[in-house]
């Protein structure tokens, strides 16, 4: 780690970490604690950190940190869905609905389909569609290889487009 400055980490991943942490739910002052927390560790354990990946290494320390905080609470609580995940992941929708109201039911059946999902493939699915990793960086982050998240994120995919025909179109099954 010794490449990059914890100050130079700190301005380039704080902002990604603390967008990360409220798409997954996190109310804004909990994502600013988890964000400090998360940085405070890495000050105390900055000559103990052995990694070329620091920024996933602080990913997976702020992931865990917001697990251990909502362990208890249902998966995933308050989605925060807006309108360019909704259209990375359903190309199209945004434009059918634009009406303000359309979008805004749009948008709760988006989270709620999230939030039916196993959490570990709506995590994925964060990741490459709202932080627009690549398949590399997510397997550094969750400690994966590179095969197995293109495998994950295509069930994850499947698993969406499932959820989401069920719940907007009342289909179930494939096509």
């Amino acid at each position: 780690m010794a490449e990059q400055t914890l100050e130079q980490l700190y301005e380039e991943k704080a902002q990604l970490i603390f967008n990360y942490l409220r798409k997954l739910g996190c109310p804004r002052e909990d994502a600013e604690d988890i964000v400090q927390v998360t940085f405070s560790k890495a000050i105390e354990q900055w000559i103990h950190i052995a990694t070329d990946q620091p920024s996933a290494w602080l990913f997976r320390v702020a992931i865990h940190h917001y697990y251990d905080l909502y362990r208890h609470r249902q998966a995933f609580p308050h989605l925060q869905v807006d309108e360019t995940l909704m259209e990375r992941l359903l190309p199209g929708m945004a434009e059918e609905g634009e009406a303000s109201v359309l979008k805004k039911e749009a948008q709760e059946e988006f989270r709620h389909t999230l939030q039916q999902m196993n959490r570990a493939y709506a995590h994925i699915l964060l990741l490459k569609y709202e932080a627009e990793y690549s398949y590399e960086e997510i397997g550094q982050l969750l400690q994966m290889k590179e095969d197995y998240v293109r495998t994950s994120l295509y069930r994850a995919r499947k698993q969406f487009k499932q959820h989401w025909e069920e719940r907007v179109y009342g289909k179930t099954g494939t096509i």
